[in-house]
């Protein structure tokens, strides 16, 4: 009801005001000539769109949905419910909800707040109210590649790069946002050539270079003992870099295992494509200048899933 509510009204709803708003709302719609009929009739159509949208029922559009699950992005159903109820081409909708997820993907892994997305994307709402639904992707993707505001900012690759090289990310992201981006990547490595482009699911955030790296991976004799580097390498086994996904019990056996092990054993077991990487394209010592060369070969299959605006291709 409270998204509805924003959807008509175009502006944000506060919660537990929802009771007060739809009485003004209905009463606005009477004197238009409307009947509480065709209110209920307008809430029940947006209400099985709502539905379809928190049980994930559309196949078309999953990867979107679940992104908006696990970021918690409540704040952009009124504008989904708007998308998914316009007449628009398939293609013009896809581009839209490819927009929306980079936006708000780029935002997380960049550290900023969700504090001002309700009220960027009710704007949108009132924006695209006014122009033909053909158009939907290119407002949208023009109004938020015009953001400069800290608060609405579409960061760029440059800072999305800073990001995966220099920011330890595990320990600033929660875990359910971190594995859907990794996710993600895995899903993006697999060609119409694979057998299946189904990723397992609950797979585990392994450190290649592990937590505990002091019992099998010591610094180089010629840095060893030296608290600037171990402080270093502290950062670097907690950026993106430096993490892949396993299942559970791949995860519990290679624990702090060497390199020379780790890498025999996801060569045996694991048939992710993030693994397979590692396994063919890994240097024979893995240590920081390896994570930060795999840091920027996630960053660069990053910007091919969530595309800032001014490399958008509609």
């Amino acid at each position: 009801l409270n998204h509805w509510l924003t959807l008509r009204n175009r502006r944000e709803m506060k919660a537990y005001d929802e009771f007060s708003s739809f009485e003004a709302y209905a009463k606005k719609k009477e004197t238009e000539g409307d009947t509480i009929e065709d209110i209920a009739q307008d809430l029940g159509s947006i209400g099985s769109v709502y539905r379809d949208v928190e049980d994930i029922r559309l196949p078309d559009f999953v990867q979107f949905l679940v992104t908006r699950k696990v970021m918690n992005a409540g704040v952009v159903t009124p504008l989904l419910l708007w998308l998914l109820s316009a007449e628009m081409p398939s293609t013009t909708l896809a581009n839209c909800l490819r927009a929306l997820e980079s936006f708000l993907v780029r935002r997380a892994l960049c550290g900023y707040s969700a504090r001002g997305h309700g009220e960027i994307f009710v704007g949108l709402i009132k924006i695209l109210a006014g122009e033909l639904a053909d158009n939907a992707d290119r407002i949208i993707i023009s109004h938020l590649g015009d953001q400069t505001a800290q608060t609405t900012l579409w960061p760029d690759d440059q800072e999305l790069l800073e990001r995966f090289v220099n920011v330890p990310l595990y320990r600033f992201l929660p875990r359910g946002r971190l594995r859907m981006v990794l996710t993600a990547i895995e899903q993006n490595l697999r060609t119409n050539k694979a057998e299946t482009q189904e990723v397992p699911g609950n797979l585990h955030i392994e450190h290649v270079m592990p937590q505990a790296w002091h019992i099998n991976w010591s610094l180089p004799d010629h840095v060893f003992g030296d608290e600037d580097a171990g402080a270093a390498r502290e950062r670097a086994i907690h950026t993106i870099g430096n993490l892949t996904l396993v299942n559970g019990r791949l995860n519990s056996s290679l624990s702090n295992a060497p390199w020379d092990r780790k890498r025999t054993t996801l060569q045996d077991h694991s048939v992710l494509f993030l693994n397979k990487w590692l396994v063919n394209e890994g240097p024979e010592e893995w240590d920081e200048t390896a994570i930060k060369n795999r840091s920027e070969w996630l960053h660069a299959q990053a910007v091919q899933i969530w595309p800032h605006a001014k490399n958008f291709e509609t």
